[in-house]
């Protein structure tokens, strides 16, 4: 199984394989590179789903959690596989740490360039053509625009998101902190079109789906509150149905730091 860790809790070599196998999807302009998986999000593929109930009539109609589940864990196997190396996790970063509400957007992210070298961790170049997206086709960098440190959430107000026990009241409530964090770094990460392009987006949505995992495991079964009738409904374009992914031990990974004993 593998653990994935804060970001930075990773070692020297976990950071340069991840860095690598970035590099490495960047580099391919196929259905296995970077420019693929993350133009499913917003363009050109606009599958995302955020903000909305799936089905009118079913009051905890959620599919914003279990869509990017989905998504962060197919983006996982493209980055094994780009690494050769399938142990690779993507790692989480932790917003509301003492030290990102005193340095922001940890240094992995930040530095521009890494042995002389561009670091592909920091941005990335997003190439849509018209053809495939004429509304809004893309040739050029993402960049940041980050507030201050202080601003990021604080450990307290996740907290109080664990002791919310309804379900589509809790996925509301931690969309909201997911929205802070995407307008806080700015720029391309501002904006559904353009975000899951900027490396950092894999790392911020990891942290989300940990809280989500972490509420699972203090509800004590991971399908609480998730409507019957969204169980079989299939998070496009990926194969995987909502079931699939309510049990992250049954996707192979594990967060650091969060094991509960709960036999599920």
């Amino acid at each position: 199984m593998n653990i994935r860790k804060t970001v930075r809790n990773l070692s020297n070599t976990e950071v340069t394989n991840i860095r690598n196998a970035y590099k490495t999807m960047m580099g391919l302009r196929d259905t296995r590179g970077y420019n693929y998986i993350a133009g499913q999000h917003g363009i050109p593929g606009n599958h995302c789903l955020h903000h909305e109930r799936f089905f009118t009539n079913e009051p905890n109609a959620r599919l914003f959690l279990p869509w990017h589940r989905a998504y962060l864990y197919t983006f996982e196997l493209y980055v094994q596989d780009a690494g050769n190396n399938n142990e690779i996790a993507v790692p989480w970063w932790d917003w509301t740490s003492k030290l990102s509400r005193k340095e922001g957007i940890p240094k992995v992210f930040a530095d521009k360039s890494v042995g002389g070298m561009p670091n592909p961790l920091f941005s990335y170049h997003m190439k849509v053509p018209e053809s495939q997206s004429p509304r809004r086709p893309l040739d050029e960098d993402t960049k940041r625009d980050p507030g201050p440190p202080s601003r990021l959430p604080t450990l307290q107000m996740v907290n109080r998101l664990y002791s919310i026990v309804d379900y589509g009241d809790f996925s509301d409530q931690l969309e909201q902190v997911h929205d802070a964090i995407h307008g806080w770094v700015g720029e391309s990460m501002s904006e559904v079109d353009t975000a899951a392009f900027d490396p950092i987006f894999w790392s911020h949505h990891c942290m989300i789906d940990r809280i989500w995992w972490i509420w699972q495991l203090k509800n004590g079964n991971p399908t609480s509150g998730i409507p019957s009738s969204l169980l079989d409904v299939v998070l496009a374009p990926f194969s995987l149905k909502v079931r699939d992914v309510l049990n992250i031990y049954q996707l192979g990974y594990d967060y650091a730091s969060t094991r509960v004993s709960v036999a599920f």
